[in-house]
């Protein structure tokens, strides 16, 4: 016979905890006429214990945090669809989810590191982002990641139901609990990325830092003495840095922890580049292969010679441009120079050539008397004209032929050292 509470039958229980039992149930629909319709969408009808539910102070504070979980509406983490509160009755409403937990999934092994890194990142992102917002999950462990049936995706359980049941005082000792949670007699950030980090140390190594035989008592002491097994006595090829990161999140000083849980998921991606660079050289013998890479480090110096060389040259073709342009500029000066000199003294004679008739006629003897020495000085300055024009003319070939011989030879010994 099924069970009716509020708007939902109840089925058979899929699930019992410390703090509450879950069961199957669909929601009960009600036309305006009184018709009812059961929907046939499953759900998960999660009930909390008696003493919670009768709680005042404590169902007051587990409201307002699940208020606060559903605005955030995380993608990997689990959704409340409803809250059901009567005086006797504490419960919340999910989507009921096919799938595995992850405590049934892993192999005594461990996982492959990239299958390790697709199931934790989507918890690390949830986590991260419930700690941002001042919450925390405060009771994380396997069996709280279930891995969804389509697609193994992974679903963060019963978040923002925990912080509030430690206040009542009732979380027992966990494995995966971080050792502060007991002795502080309270949750924080740290106790999330501490649980998070030994789920990930499993994962990989299939192993706990400590023998599962042993009890709760004698596992809390090894987590506060710092005296549990590195997971690189398990997987002795994993990644120094991961290797870090993961060890420093099992640390017992919540303040030498890594801060956020993509942390380890960030150096876990970084393994894996590793891992697959490393891949392509696995059938080469490794001889050989270091051969190679002293081979490539000895060309990469030659490498580092050669351009050091090859800018030397075009400086130096730089430079010879500079003093071939000042050597052209300095002759065409000359030039320039002598032309000036010979326009002035012609000028100066056309202007005695000017007056009237009886001052030409005077001028005409006198220029009669010196015109032998201007003709002499007139045929001096053009003589000195046309050699200098002929000198210039010779140095600018001159250079010209040393440039593209010089640009020839820079650009054969660019052309061999390339």
């Amino acid at each position: 016979m099924s069970v009716r509470k509020q708007n939902y039958e109840i089925g058979r229980p899929i699930g019992k905890g410390e703090m509450a039992v879950t069961h199957k149930a669909q929601l009960v629909r009600v036309s305006r006429n009184g018709t009812e319709t059961i929907d046939p969408a499953e759900l998960a009808f999660k009930e909390l214990n008696r003493d919670f539910a009768l709680n005042a102070s404590y169902r007051t504070k587990f409201l307002e945090e699940i208020t606060q979980y559903r605005e955030l509406a995380l993608p990997n983490a689990v959704e409340v669809l409803d809250v059901v509160m009567t005086p006797d009755t504490l419960a919340v409403v999910m989507p009921f989810y096919e799938g595995t937990l992850l405590s049934n999934y892993m192999p005594k092994d461990g996982l492959p590191l990239v299958e390790a890194l697709d199931i934790l990142e989507p918890v690390a992102d949830a986590l991260d982002t419930l700690h941002f917002h001042g919450m925390v999950h405060g009771n994380l462990k396997p069996k709280k990641i279930l891995l969804a049936k389509r697609g193994m995706v992974p679903i963060l359980l019963d978040v923002g139901v925990f912080k509030n049941a430690f206040w009542m005082g009732c979380i027992q000792l966990s494995n995966y609990r971080a050792p502060e949670d007991m002795s502080l007699k309270r949750l924080t950030p740290m106790s999330d990325i501490y649980s998070f980090a030994l789920i990930a140390y499993e994962l990989l190594s299939g192993q706990l830092p400590w023998s599962r035989k042993l009890k709760e008592e004698e596992i809390q002491r090894i987590k506060e003495d710092e005296q549990i097994t590195p997971l690189s006595v398990h997987c002795p090829n994993i990644s120094v840095n991961l290797l870090g990161a993961i060890m420093d999140c099992l640390n017992p000083d919540p303040t030498s922890r890594r801060p956020r849980c993509m942390d380890v998921v960030n150096y876990m991606r970084a393994a894996l580049d590793e891992d697959e660079q490393t891949a392509e050289f696995a059938n080469i013998d490794p001889v050989v292969l270091l051969e190679a890479q002293k081979a490539v480090a000895r060309i990469d110096k030659e490498l580092v010679k050669l351009e050091d060389k090859i800018r030397a040259k075009e400086a130096k073709l730089q430079q010879e441009q500079v003093k071939l342009s000042q050597s052209i500029n300095t002759e065409k000066e000359k030039v320039a120079q002598l032309t000036a000199s010979t326009e002035s003294s012609d000028t100066q004679e056309s202007s005695n050539n000017e007056g009237g008739f009886f001052s030409r006629l005077l001028s005409f003897g006198r220029r009669r008397q010196s015109q032998p020495n201007q003709r002499e000085k007139r045929g001096a300055s053009a003589e000195a004209i046309a050699q200098a024009e002929a000198k210039m003319i010779a140095a600018i070939e001159e250079y010209k032929e040393k440039y593209l011989q010089l640009e020839t030879k820079i650009r054969e010994e660019l052309a061999e050292l390339r």
